[in-house]
């Protein structure tokens, strides 16, 4: 069966399956393949493409010996790993129930399944989860080398944005005065702060802040962030003409706080701004967006991203842009 893969040469074939396990996208259905002098190591079809590494699709064997909830089941369920927790999207209530019943049998490793129970919601940017098996909605999520402590039920975080904080903190350089506009629990903070840049972290949710505090300590950055909880407008003004670099990682709304952002910006300043866009035309309307915000700053575009498909119509996007003020 036709599976996405990572194509390797064997000398990088072990190291390669660890870290895509610990990225937690390696594929336990099939087996890796030798072919030809590479080896092909299956990956999840949802997860991030790691960055550098080589995406194929090659025809692979299943793995006979691992019982799989596909296996058990007569339809399809759509889930996703996060540390120890099953997160499913599976809004039938019956079919829920016997992907639990499933999973449970299968020798897939996990201590809780989750099922979505709303949408994101509020400023806080938090959905609902019905709890199915298990009694704790905290785990630790693991990212190119780095670790997480996040609570599900209290906090946003998605796994598949692992590229692109990847390729995000791969362009920081030691020195830099990096604002993360709306940290969440660290997933850009920490690992920039690891570069030896200084890093200022916001969010309006008490408890993403409280995790963003415990993972700065886990991760040993401690003496290279400041985190303050609340509205970024509230400390604006006490970080103007201060970054090098903004992430605006709240693509339903950071054309909101684009004002703020060109207030914190320094006389050269790299902004990532992400949004939600359509598919047909997905750059052109925030583009125009981040060159009429203001007449103190000359904007030049310097990358433009599609990161993952969000709808039918919709797709994830982000700008690079460079503000000279």
């Amino acid at each position: 069966m036709s599976c996405k893969c990572v194509k390797v040469l064997p000398v990088d074939g072990e190291s390669t399956r660890v870290t895509l396990d610990s990225l937690e996208i390696l594929n336990h259905e099939y087996k890796i393949l030798s072919h030809e002098g590479y080896l092909y190591i299956p990956i999840t079809e949802d997860g991030p493409p790691p960055s550098g590494m080589d995406v194929v699709y090659m025809d692979l064997l299943p793995n006979k010996n691992r019982l799989l909830p596909s296996d058990l089941l007569p339809f399809k369920i759509t889930y996703e790993r996060l540390g120890d927790l099953i997160l499913l999207d599976e809004p039938d209530a019956h079919q829920a129930t016997a992907a639990t019943i499933a999973l449970l049998a299968s020798d897939i490793q996990f201590k809780t399944i989750l099922n979505k129970a709303s949408e994101i919601q509020g400023d806080t940017r938090v959905r609902k989860w019905s709890l199915l098996s298990g009694n704790s909605t905290e785990t630790v999520h693991k990212e190119y080398g780095f670790e997480f402590l996040v609570d599900i039920s209290k906090v946003y975080f998605s796994p598949r944005l692992a590229t692109e904080r990847q390729r995000v903190t791969d362009q920081v350089c030691s020195g830099e005065r990096v604002f993360d506009m709306f940290s969440g629990i660290g997933p850009f903070t920490v690992p920039i702060a690891s570069k030896g840049a200084t890093v200022t972290a916001t969010d309006i949710n008490d408890d993403a802040i409280e995790y963003l505090r415990k993972n700065i300590s886990r991760n040993s950055v401690e003496t290279n962030v400041t985190a303050h909880i609340g509205d970024v407008r509230n400390i604006a003004d006490d970080y103007s003409h201060w970054a090098d670099r903004i992430i605006m990682n709240l693509p339903h709304s950071a054309n909101d706080f684009l004002d703020v952002a060109f207030n914190i910006a320094g006389k050269k300043c790299i902004l990532h701004y992400y949004s939600i866009s359509e598919l047909d035309d997905p750059f052109t309307a925030d583009i125009s967006v981040l060159q009429n915000v203001s007449q103190e700053h000359e904007v030049t575009i310097l990358n433009e991203t599609i990161i993952r498909s969000y709808s039918p119509s919709q797709v994830h996007i982000c700008i690079d842009a460079l503000l000279t003020r």
